[in-house]
């Protein structure tokens, strides 16, 4: 909510604002949502096109989810799905097994 609100007071928010955002949605299981917000990045990071690629793996979209994984590996080409796990906030496991699950399934090494 406090996000939301931050890019409807300032229109030149920064991506962070977005890619919480996306995040957030991710958790909550909106695939659709956080796909959508973090497609908005000007400039995404490796774990904002990790949880888009998740994201639409997730929701069944696995050409988009192929593309995206293609962009993650041309911005990091050594990316590690543990060494991207490990830097997330989350307290509840099963948001980071899913993450991981999505991410390796989709040819990612682990």
């Amino acid at each position: 909510d406090k996000l939301r609100q931050a890019t409807r007071l300032n229109p030149f928010y920064p991506d962070w604002y977005t890619w919480g955002i996306g995040m957030a949605l991710y958790a909550q299981g909106d695939c659709v949502e956080a796909a959508n917000e973090l497609a908005q990045m000007t400039q995404p990071n490796d774990q904002s096109l990790a949880f888009m690629a998740a994201a639409l793996a997730e929701d069944g979209q696995a050409k988009k989810a192929a593309d995206a994984r293609i962009k993650l590996l041309a911005l990091a080409p050594h990316f590690e799905v543990s060494r991207c796990l490990d830097a997330l906030p989350f307290c509840d496991a099963s948001i980071t097994d899913r993450l991981r699950a999505s991410l390796v399934g989709l040819g990612l090494p682990d």
